[in-house]
């Protein structure tokens, strides 16, 4: 490509930036075509069961993916004008099995001769073939984040990927909500965390983004997953090599934004004959600050005390990450799997504030300087036990996993405060705090999951799972007095065991257009919260149903309509249960609620989808108890204190358009639109009834731009208008526009990535009560603008060779095609 050309695409780039952020909903659709067939063996018979894959002649990327019907026949449709190749796998390699096609206006309907392959039956299996994924992909039941490539990924920490994705939002304690809620389960390869909100946190920030090959957002999920997760389930997909022979990779990266942030990592794996190796090491450094400012007032019926209070906190994690594991083939059949992970997270927290108090104006009475340092040390160890059999070429099928997981945390902060009476300048004799939080988690699960077959296309698939959870937090609160720190009535040691016990029944029904599944899944939970410094135990036992339906529905070839309906609960985290009070400041706690009851949400919803690109969905959500973070304040001591309660209801209408749009051949826009409202209720807080209710709009915007062979850009704009969640109000909208470009070189065995997050530095959040009895406003500000300068090199045997011509020889064509998962 010429200087000329590139220059000219640059500068229609930068002219047409600001339209491109208002995110176009409707382009010009160009022509598509379709291209169909049939597969049969030597004999004659039809084949059914075959993956396919259409790969594009010019540069072998596959663009689509069918599997042949119990006639053998296959359909690609919505297929752009070009030549193609359509090509298939088996046990032992895959091959190119068509001539050049070509579709065009005058071609568009391309019936390919009959396609015959001499493979047994059981040798078949679906294809992977290698290619660009967009960035975005809306799936019937799902939203796929393909980050494994993705510049804005190197370099972040898997938080700062999810918060990226669509309608996903992360707060500043590093919560996660999707639309808006709170009460999402998040899984690692489809394995639940089992961990609170700040511990799963904790480990987010110590996975390095760069090992992400995928986040799927799943707002309905089957019976197949745990119940657990009202708002829908993030499952982060990691990577996985499955290149024959020796095959790596090294990250080397820097950022900079306020402070240096640094990453690197080494990926190893090795695969031969039944055996496969693999290992990798991850480091993470990051520093950042976050600059608060809380005005509040203190309201009784004697007087009103005005508060204005200043906070800036420093952290600066270092954060390391191994995995390594071993795949077993016993036979064609059968694999058995070991897994080992590590996450090791050191933080260092430093903060500072000052707190005017006074009766309002501008007369203020006191001034408190708070001084605060600590460091935090979070572990865990994870080994996994897996065994998956193929009994036969029909699909049955088991697969058995047995997890370990052990997790420890240990926070050390000193808080210092002194006190100036402004009108006379005496000071007060300092108070000096100490905390220290150790806790421990130990975590084991059974699950197996089965899957059957049946007569006349009926598929049954079947699971249990038994799970057991231990936590202890001995949590101390310490007073300095002359000179020597003393405990106080605040320690509290909590102890926390929850088995819970869960079986589910999947039965699947595919007719000509339409298909079915319906589940029922039953969890029995046995939980204990004990207070062993209160002498307060909490108990609970109690079983639950959770059935769900899915019925999609082929309207001609073009539309496709899909019911929805599922169950879920959020059981309260051992954490919130936990009624230590802890120490933020000296008028400011956090305190745990053993009285939570589990929330319990129906969903139910209806999507769209025309030309298997563009989708509508519309969703109904009722919740009893919802689990809801409050803000409330004790007038007589003055203290702002943050725990959770159960508010006895919450509704959520929630529509979703998924509309991408292909601008040029070398500009393409994944853009998602949300509207939802929100309401919550309950009969009494601080006396007086709770009834609010409010609109909002997400808005997200991801383009993908090939600027030249090696150049690659990322834009991503994101939009989030004012919502009200529980009882608090996000009253100003959030922004945000992140910038990211790779480019390759060393024949594609190198990528350097550069990335900027939120370039207009406009993500803050701003906060306050919808609680009348409660007078309060918080404005948060984190480090968010971060440029970030990526080297990644792969090495070994898994790059593709390029594209030849087909009849020169189909060996080296096959080599384009790599197995799936």
């Amino acid at each position: 490509m010429s200087n000329s050309i590139m220059i000219t695409r640059v500068l229609i780039l930068l002219s047409i930036t600001f339209p491109l952020f208002t995110f176009p909903l409707m382009a010009q659709v160009g022509f598509k075509g379709e291209i169909s067939g049939v597969v049969t063996d030597s004999a004659g018979s039809k084949r059914s069961g075959v993956g396919l894959g259409l790969l594009k002649a010019a540069d072998s990327s596959a663009i689509k993916f069918a599997v042949t019907d119990e006639a053998g026949r296959y359909r690609f449709e919505n297929v752009a004008g070009g030549d193609y190749y359509i090509a298939a796998m088996n046990g032992g390699g895959t091959k190119i099995v068509s001539s050049r096609l070509t579709v065009s206006d005058a071609r568009s309907l391309v019936n390919v001769p009959d396609i015959t392959l001499s493979l047994p039956p059981r040798e078949l299996a679906t294809v992977t073939v290698a290619g660009q994924k967009p960035l975005i992909e809306r799936k019937l039941d799902r939203i796929v984040l393909n980050v494994e490539n993705s510049p804005l990924a190197a370099g972040n920490s898997a938080l700062e990927v999810i918060a990226r994705a669509p309608g996903v939002s992360v707060d500043n304690e590093g919560a996660i909500s999707l639309r808006g809620k709170q009460g999402v389960n998040v899984l690692i390869n489809g394995k639940p965390t089992y961990l609170s909100a700040a511990d799963l946190a904790n480990m987010l920030r110590a996975t390095d983004g760069s090992t992400i090959q995928s986040v799927e957002i799943i707002s309905n999920p089957s019976a197949r997953y745990d119940a657990s997760g009202s708002s829908g389930v993030i499952d982060i997909k990691l990577k996985k090599d499955r290149s024959m022979g020796t095959n790596g990779s090294i990250v080397i990266g820097s950022g900079w934004g306020n402070y240096y942030k640094g990453n690197g990592g080494l990926s190893l794996s090795h695969r031969e004959g039944k055996v496969a190796l693999f290992a990798n090491y991850n480091y993470l450094y990051n520093k950042r600050d976050r600059d608060m400012v809380i005005n509040r007032v203190n309201e009784t019926s004697i007087e009103n005390t005005y508060f204005q209070q200043n906070s800036r906190l420093v952290r600066e994690y270092s954060n390391h990450s191994f995995k390594a594991g071993i795949d077993y083939n016993v036979s064609s059949r059968n694999t058995i799997g070991f897994t080992f992970t590590g996450y090791a997270n050191n933080t260092i927290a430093d903060g500072n504030g000052t707190t005017l108090m006074g009766p309002g104006g501008k007369i203020n009475d006191s001034l408190i300087t708070d001084n605060s340092d600590g460091h935090s040390r979070f572990r865990n160890m994870a080994f996994n036990l897996n065994n998956k059999t193929v009994f036969d070429s029909s699909g049955r099928s088991l697969s058995v996993d047995l997890d370990y997981s052990e997790f420890s945390n240990k926070d050390i902060f000193y808080y210092d405060n002194y006190t100036r009476i402004i009108k006379t300048g005496i000071d007060l004799a300092p108070v000096s705090i100490r905390n220290i939080t150790p806790a421990t988690i130990r975590i084991y699960a059974l699950k197996a999951d089965y899957a059957q077959p049946l007569r006349k296309g009926y598929t049954l698939e079947s699971g249990v799972k038994i799970s057991y959870v231990k936590t202890d937090n001995d949590l101390r609160f310490d007073s300095l007095k002359n000179g020597d720190w003393k405990h106080t009535d605040r320690s509290n040691q909590f102890i926390y065991d929850e088995n819970v016990y869960a079986a589910y029944l999947n039965v699947n029904k595919e007719f000509s257009k339409t298909k079915i599944q319906a589940g029922l899944r039953a969890e029995h939970t046995n939980l204990s919260g004990n207070s062993v410094t209160l002498s307060k135990v909490t108990n609970r036992n109690y079983t639950s149903l959770f059935p769900t339906l899915f019925v999609s529905r082929k309207l001609g070839k073009e539309h496709e309509l899909m019911f929805s309906y599922g169950r879920r609960i959020n059981r309260p985290n051992y954490q919130d249960l936990n009624p230590f009070i802890y120490f933020v400041d000296k008028y400011t706690l956090r305190e745990g609620n053993p009285y939570l009851n589990p929330q319990f949400a129906n969903t139910a919803g209806l999507s769209y989808i025309w030309k298997d690109t563009y989708a509508a969905s519309f969703e109904v959500s009722g919740t009893n108890d919802a689990i809801t973070q409050v803000l409330l304040t004790d007038t007589t001591s003055k203290i702002l204190y943050q725990t959770n309660r159960n508010l006895a209801k919450e509704l959520e209408l929630n529509l979703n358009i998924s509309v991408p749009v292909k601008i040029t051949d070398w500009w393409t826009s994944s853009n998602d639109i949300t509207v939802f409202y929100l309401k919550y209720q309950t009969p009494e807080l601080l006396g007086a009834p709770l009834n609010v209710g409010k609109t909002g709009v997400f808005i997200n915007s991801n383009n993908s731009l090939k600027l030249g062979k090696r150049i690659r850009l990322e834009v991503i704009a994101d939009y989030k208008s004012p919502i009200t969640y529980g009882t608090v109000e996000f009253f100003r909208s959030q922004f945000y526009v992140d910038l990211g470009m790779s480019y390759s070189l060393f024949g594609k065995r190198a990528n350097l990535k550069l990335g900027i997050s939120d370039v207009f530095n406009t993500l803050d959040q701003h906060i306050r009560s919808v609680i009348p009895a409660v007078n309060y406003s918080i404005n948060q500000k984190n480090e968010t603008r971060v440029v970030r300068l990526t080297f990644t090199y792969r090495f070994g045997n898994n790059e593709l060779k390029p594209f030849n011509n087909r009849r020169s020889g189909v060996e080296d064509e096959t080599k384009r095609v790599q197995p799936g998962n």
